[in-house]
């Protein structure tokens, strides 16, 4: 059964041969806004598609039929644009669906079911701030190619000790650097392998949006320390940060709904190692942590 034309444009109700044991006549009807069961999201908030009833609204069947329905990534501007799940209401129950696949480029998302009635697309809990990204402390995650990314509290001897200060640390073959976060902030690098310690004069914040305002990169100073803890010596950085929601994937047998993708370019120049770029990417979930990184364009997925 599939729906041409109007808002639900494009809904699939598939039902395998040999559900059913009799003819039976289905209707798909635009349903009213606001219908949501108590203490969700209010509609102006929770918005992600509108609403459809499939009659016969008490018909139960043993087997699983595909429904693809219709959505609006767009309307969900303070997330990842697959973050959403699909409410159902109908004699039977009232319930929260999550998505088993979906397109954001195409609009649509898929669920099996047994039951008919009432469906929305919903808008999923939303992080309050882009700090909810941020991995836990003390996270260990293994990744493709030997590597090994962890989240470390900075060293009661670091320039940088704080309580909320974290060290994002990833070690693999021949590859030991850490970025220091502090409440989103970046205050410098890290290498324990090698030895060396960049602290910048100027903390930078990488949650800006691509494309948007945000300052055009400059070079600026910073301090090296090569050993860390001698005497630092005067170098030059420049870095530029960004960050977009990224679509869905999968990871450990099921959809990350909600990614953020934060991109983070430092070129440098120092005495010690001369000329140099390094180019880091996190894909973070506020649930799962890191998902995966990228140095200098190359991918390593997250191990379950």
């Amino acid at each position: 059964m599939l729906v041409q034309g109007g808002p639900q444009d494009g809904l699939v109700l598939e039902i395998p041969p040999g559900v059913l044991t009799e003819a039976i006549e289905f209707r798909i009807l635009e349903a009213p806004r606001g219908v949501l069961p108590t203490g969700a999201v209010p509609v102006s908030e929770g918005f992600g598609g509108y609403p459809f009833r499939i009659e016969p609204a008490t018909l139960v069947v043993d087997t699983a039929c595909r429904l693809r329905m219709p959505y609006m990534p767009a309307a969900n501007w303070m997330g990842g644009p697959g973050n959403v799940v699909i409410n159902q209401i109908n004699p039977w129950a009232i319930r929260d669906y999550d998505p088993e696949n979906l397109s954001v480029v195409e609009g649509w998302v898929e669920i099996s079911v047994k039951t008919m009635g009432q469906f929305q697309v919903r808008l999923a809990q939303q992080p309050t701030s882009l700090l909810d990204y941020t991995p836990p402390m003390g996270e260990v995650a293994m990744l493709e190619g030997g590597f090994a990314f962890t989240v470390d509290e900075e060293p009661m001897t670091s320039p940088f000790a704080d309580p909320a200060a974290q060290q994002w640390r990833l070690i693999g073959p021949a590859f030991d650097e850490a970025v220091i976060f502090n409440n989103g902030q970046i205050y410098g690098r890290r290498s324990e392998a090698a030895s060396w310690l960049e602290i910048w004069d100027e903390p930078y914040n990488p949650y800006q949006v691509v494309g948007g305002n945000f300052s055009i990169p400059q070079p600026t100073t910073m301090t090296v320390e090569n050993p860390i803890g001698v005497l630092g010596i005067g170098a030059t950085v420049m870095y530029l940060g960004t960050f977009v929601y990224s679509e869905p994937f999968e990871y450990d047998g099921s959809l990350e709904l909600d990614v953020l993708k934060i991109t983070l370019n430092v070129a440098y120049n120092r005495a010690d190692l001369g000329n140099g770029e390094r180019r880091m990417t996190y894909w973070l979930s506020p649930t799962s942590g890191l998902l995966r990184v990228m140095v200098d364009g190359v991918i390593y997925n997250r191990i379950p």
